[in-house]
């Protein structure tokens, strides 16, 4: 984090830090040292990387390959809008299943406890 701090620290520096902090607690140092690389390969200036960090903060992008599409969009002069920040931006490993799974494992259980008794 001081390393980062110490290339692009800006007024939004801090809050992106925090919410990199907030959202990934078991993966802050591998989240935060993919940025440095990111960055030290980029060689942005620091109006860019303050401007993406500035646009992450307001959106609540906080991952890696957030940052990453941000930074992509903010260098081709584009900005996430509201309607179409989801779409643009993965929000990262989230899987959606059917709970009906877990409907028929509690019938299942109950219906052997009754039976049991």
């Amino acid at each position: 984090m001081e390393r980062l701090r110490d290339k692009w620290n800006c007024y939004d520096f801090q809050h992106f830090i925090n919410g990199v902090k907030k959202e990934n607690p078991r993966h802050i140092s591998k989240q935060l040292r993919a940025m440095e690389q990111f960055l030290d390969r980029e060689k942005p200036d620091k109006a860019l990387v303050a401007q993406v960090m500035k646009e992450c903060c307001a959106k609540y992008r906080y991952q890696f390959s957030q940052f990453k599409v941000v930074f992509d969009l903010a260098r081709a002069g584009r900005e996430l809008s509201t309607d179409d920040s989801r779409a643009q931006v993965p929000t990262g490993d989230v899987t959606y299943t059917d709970l009906s799974v877990y409907a028929k494992a509690f019938s299942e259980r109950t219906a052997e406890k009754e039976a049991a008794i």
